[in-house]
């Protein structure tokens, strides 16, 4: 999950509910919104492509075409433009407000830097797009980090503060762009028998108990081995290769919770050969043992 961003300085308070701090820029608006009270049902709507962060406190966002969600510290939305919604703040008070941060980008900027995507990493199939569903949540530590660095260039006395945050918002809207296209491609219900990169995804998942040869991969994806990396590395963030180990280890951490096999047994259903080497891959991308996971699973149980 992001780690929440720093709280931007807010300016005079002139009112209790949504209390605005802007700073402006050439093709976007920063924004600090405060709120000192509890209350529901406030409107807001964005002419633009927006980034919302929450700072402080928690919202319950309502979105016409989903169900009401609560929104909290450390969690990015992303809207389109013209995408109503209302907002309740349940917890707020003038001793712990609601804070949020919103970074409105101009239209045209988005479109642009989509445009420049497309002739220099096009994807697969189609071409990029930031919000083609009106909305979706953003969970990564790039993209936070990313916001964080625009807020401290806000706060920054520097002569090319403008041409720097200029550059930092291409970073961040590139990697929104990233993001929004691998939660698609990656989301289970995601059948998609046009996209060639979706039916190479939905082949390693169905064969991580076995062997998993990049040939047949190529072949589902109908794609040259070059081809496939190239496309999984730009649209995934990570190679074919590494893409197996990292589901095969999300496979094996729902096994090790399920509590009915060793780890011993788990290593060899999920294909790998020698135990060692799949300890060594769990604690590539966990940071512990498939045992120290098993560990702390039994003391959040205990808890």
């Amino acid at each position: 999950m992001n780690a929440p961003v720093s709280i931007i300085p807010g300016g005079v308070i002139t009112k209790l509910i949504e209390n605005r701090t802007a700073y402006s820029f050439d093709r976007s608006e920063l924004c600090l919104y405060e709120t000192f009270e509890r209350c529901e049902s406030q409107p807001l709507t964005f002419r633009n492509p927006v980034i919302v962060s929450m700072l402080a406190g928690k919202k319950v966002m309502h979105v016409e075409g989903r169900p009401p969600f609560e929104f909290y510290p450390g969690q990015t939305l992303v809207f389109a433009p013209n995408r109503p919604m209302v907002i309740d703040f349940p917890d707020a008070s003038l001793e712990s407000p609601t804070r949020c941060l919103t970074l409105e980008i101009e239209t045209k900027t988005v479109e642009e830097l989509m445009g420049r995507l497309d002739e220099l990493t096009p994807k697969s199939d189609g071409d990029w797009q930031l919000t083609p569903q009106n909305v979706f949540y953003s969970d990564n530590q790039e993209v936070g980090q990313a916001l964080q660095r625009l807020v401290w260039l806000t706060l920054e006395n520097n002569p090319a503060k403008k041409l720097l945050f200029e550059l930092g918002l291409q970073e961040l809207i590139i990697r929104l762009l990233q993001t929004h296209a691998r939660k698609i491609l990656l989301a289970p219900e995601v059948q998609d028998p046009e996209n060639r990169l979706a039916r190479a995804v939905a082949y390693i998942r169905r064969n991580l108990h076995g062997h998993i040869p990049i040939e047949k991969v190529c072949d589902q994806a109908c794609m040259s081995k070059p081809s496939l990396f190239r496309h999984f590395r730009n649209e995934l963030g990570y190679s074919p290769n590494d893409f197996i180990n990292r589901e095969r280890i999300n496979l094996a951490k729902q096994r090790l919770r399920e509590r009915t096999r060793s780890v011993t047994d788990i290593c060899y259903e999920l294909g790998y050969s020698h135990l060692s080497y799949f300890v060594r891959q769990f604690k590539k991308y966990e940071g512990i043992t498939p045992k120290q996971y098993q560990v702390q699973l039994e003391q959040m149980t205990v808890r």
